[in-house]
């Protein structure tokens, strides 16, 4: 018996099985659940800013109920076109629970999502909003910590590959190395990962990635290569191999990927990943490695402390300039 068979042998009304036969052909389809649909589209991108960015597992997902699911389904051989339009505004968007009456979004995680997770965003984006320092107080923070600090116990020392930074050609005449090395704390601005006033060493993995970090200033910037003298040990939110589903889904989330289009002093988007590397400086760990929510390739490293011997800890060379 062939699946159609089966289905009209299941459902002799077949209008009853409907929310049932849809959802078993999007899985076989995509073999995905559906991640969001046309009404709750924004909402999910805002959550979830890397998967919109980076993950194009989501970017090649978005389809038409009708007539491109309609017609590549096995829908069409149960239902007229009028029929399948008028039932599908019956279904249920299981993200945000509108009729879905237009696209939809097939898409999976690549980690486990913990439990109650959106949960835990929108209450850390109340403290953020209003008691940041308070942040420790909620239970995924105090988790974070856990889990940093289980990952520094284990984290090996290993040498970075070359890396660059660069600084805006409006400020730089004739940029001199000294010019590429953190500024001091007097001019050290809230960063995604250091508290203002307190200084890191920023750097992409490509000249690319640098100017886009810096807003892509129509005179260009200079970039200068990055070698790393000594070992240290690394952070890297990009491992796939990272055991932590909490932080794969923190990186993913608008807790430390959200893009900061604000002006001013106030960065609320900067509260958790900056917890985040005060969490990794108290396990020991030395730098955080991860992707650009700038660049749709490059990512970015931040050595963290402030107290660092930074002539013996990088070696800059070959100034260049790179106009976008």
């Amino acid at each position: 018996m062939g699946r159609i068979d089966t289905y009209r042998s299941l459902y002799p009304n077949l209008a009853e099985g409907f929310d049932v036969l849809f959802e078993e052909e999007v899985d076989s389809w995509f073999t995905a659940d559906i991640a969001c649909c046309g009404s709750c589209y924004n909402e999910f991108c805002s959550r979830w800013p890397l998967v919109y960015l980076r993950d194009a597992n989501f970017q090649e997902s978005g389809i038409d109920l009708f007539p491109s699911f309609y017609s590549g389904s096995r829908m069409n051989q149960l239902f007229s076109e009028q029929d399948f339009q008028a039932l599908i505004q019956k279904v249920e968007c299981p993200r945000c629970g509108a009729p879905l009456n237009n696209m939809i979004w097939p898409y999976s995680f690549n980690f486990n999502l913990p439990d109650d997770f959106e949960q835990a965003i929108d209450e850390i984006g109340k403290i953020v909003n209003s008691t940041p320092f308070l942040l420790l107080q909620h239970s995924f923070a105090k988790l974070v910590l856990r889990e940093v600090n289980a990952i520094g116990d284990g984290l090996a020392p290993s040498l970075p590959e070359l890396h660059y930074r660069a600084r805006s050609c409006r400020f730089l005449n004739s940029p001199t190395f000294e010019a590429f090395l953190p500024p001091p704390p007097s001019k050290t601005g809230e960063g995604r990962y250091n508290h203002a006033g307190l200084p890191v060493l920023y750097v992409a993995t490509d000249p690319a990635t640098c100017c886009l970090e810096l807003g892509s200033p129509k005179d260009g910037v200079f970039f200068a290569q990055v070698r790393f003298l000594r070992p240290i040990r690394i952070l890297d939110l990009r491992d796939q191999n990272l055991e932590s589903n909490l932080l794969k889904a923190a990186l993913q989330s608008s807790l430390l990927s959200a893009p900061s289009d604000q002006e001013g002093w106030h960065r609320p988007e900067y509260v958790f990943s900056r917890f985040l590397a005060d969490c990794a400086l108290a396990s020991g760990i030395d730098a955080i490695k991860y992707p650009s929510v700038h660049s749709t390739r490059g990512d970015n490293l931040v050595v963290l402390g402030t107290n660092r011997d930074w002539s013996k800890a990088v070696e800059l060379s070959k100034i260049e300039r790179l106009v976008p």
